[in-house]
C-alpha cells in the first residue's frame, strides 16, 4: 500500500490531461509525421510492385 492510491486511466490521445498530481500532454510531433510518410511510401511501393507483377504476366 503506498501513500496514495492511483484510479485506472485512459490517457489522452491529444491534448492535456492529468494522471494523478502530475500532467501530462499529448500531441504529435516528428515522429507522428515520420510515421504517416512512411505508411503512404510503404502504399505506393506497393501499387508498383503490383502494376510490375501484372505486366510481367
Amino acid at each position: 500500500m503506498g501513500a496514495f492510491s492511483v484510479k485506472p486511466f485512459m490517457p489522452t490521445v491529444f491534448g492535456q490531461g492529468k494522471v494523478a498530481q502530475f500532467a501530462t500532454h499529448s500531441y504529435p510531433y516528428i515522429g507522428y509525421g515520420l510515421m504517416v510518410l512512411m505508411s503512404l511510401l510503404l502504399g505506393i511501393a506497393a501499387l508498383i510492385r503490383r502494376k510490375q507483377l501484372r505486366e510481367s504476366e
